[in-house]
């Protein structure tokens, strides 16, 4: 089989919780070749003495999980065969944290990263609170962890930098079950924050917008490649669902790059995909306009029973540069009096320095 233009991800666990939820995660959308990796494969001293990261500890753990991963498997060869590009791999970590100004509270925060062409990207989950006196409990009970910055141009450069404990917090909370706490809420909310549910919302929260954007440099470069498609089609449903009230009932793209993304966006939300076309391509009566592309000018139009009066309408396009588009677009759709008229861009040109954001009230930029 050749493993040229096949993606692996590697998952560094196998935790059955962990192993569960990617799974039942976005992630199978995404990655075809998925390989959960045993923890038995480090050779780091400091992955396998560090039980319980805390501040800075679940990314450094993280970062050190993936260094040694790619260690061995350069050493055993597995890698050999695969382009670094169709290399991804992802990490997930508990670690203790403190939240609040004022009134700050220890709580466990689930933190997920993924690495790809040497670039590693992360999300965090809802911190899980849990009463101060543990605090205590543990750094009384487990031993501290920490280790020398290297970090150049850093006042903290050769200092010692926590990272964690040789216990987890949750075999602390479980030494006290005679306790009265156990009663209590928040051990109820403890308990279920590291099982199913809770990772899965992380791993969904990964951000593919910083991938695409590091890895192409066009929207047929992203489609062309089915992972990169998929992690398109991912960060637009994360981007859409931050939308609050679209209810979109029809997606408009502009010949031709707008069909593309079109397509994907109305199959995404489940909803008709409206063309509009260079005059002459469609039958039957039409609405039309023209669009000024700088060193030409376009007839464009749309069909007359292409979408019903007082809908709302999302227009769709790759990459917005001088807004001409986007103008002509909106001046076919308002014959049909919709409700509602929403823009969904790709990207903005590099060369453009408009603000776009404050010419449209309702655009919405991907990258």
């Amino acid at each position: 089989m050749s493993l040229e233009n096949t993606n692996f991800l590697f998952v560094l666990s196998q935790d059955e919780n962990i192993m569960n939820a990617v799974k039942a995660s976005n992630v199978v959308t995404i990655f075809k070749n998925i390989i959960f990796i045993e923890e038995e494969l480090y050779t780091n001293e400091l992955i396998k003495s560090v039980i319980q990261p805390a501040s800075y500890g679940g990314s450094i753990i993280s970062v050190e999980k993936i260094k040694n991963f790619l260690e061995q498997m350069k050493i055993k060869e597995y890698l050999k065969n695969i382009p670094e590009e169709n290399c991804y791999i992802l990490t997930v970590e508990n670690s203790l944290e403190v939240i609040g100004e004022e009134n700050k509270e220890p709580c466990e925060i689930v933190c997920v990263h993924i690495y790809n062409r040497g670039n590693i990207y992360h999300s965090i989950g809802l911190p899980a609170k849990f009463p101060e006196k543990y605090v205590e409990k543990i750094k009384s009970s487990a031993k501290p962890i920490s280790i020398k910055n290297t970090q150049e141009n850093s006042e903290n450069t050769n200092k010692e930098i926590f990272i964690g404990f040789d216990k987890s917090i949750k075999s602390i909370i479980l030494e006290n079950e005679d306790s009265e706490d156990w009663n209590n809420e928040w051990v109820k909310q403890f308990n279920e924050f590291t099982k199913h549910d809770q990772y899965v919302f992380v791993i969904n929260q990964l951000h593919y917008v910083d991938i695409l954007k590091n890895n192409t440099s066009n929207i047929y470069e992203i489609l062309s490649n089915p992972t990169y498609k998929n992690m398109l089609k991912v960060s637009i449903i994360q981007k859409l669902n931050k939308i609050k009230d679209l209810n979109i009932d029809y997606v408009v793209g502009v010949e031709s790059s707008g069909f593309c993304v079109g397509i994907l966006v109305a199959d995404t939300l489940n909803v008709p995909f409206v063309p509009i076309r260079r005059s002459g391509y469609l039958s039957g009566d039409t609405y039309s306009t023209v669009v000024d592309r700088g060193s030409m000018f376009d007839n464009i139009e749309i069909s007359k029973l292409a979408i019903k009066n007082n809908s709302n309408v999302l227009i769709v396009d790759d990459f917005i540069n001088t807004g001409n588009t986007i103008n002509s677009s909106l001046k076919l759709i308002k014959n049909f009096e919709p409700q509602s008229i929403n823009l969904f861009i790709i990207r903005q040109s590099a060369t453009s320095t408009t603000k776009f954001t404050e010419l449209y009230e309702n655009l919405h930029i991907l990258f």
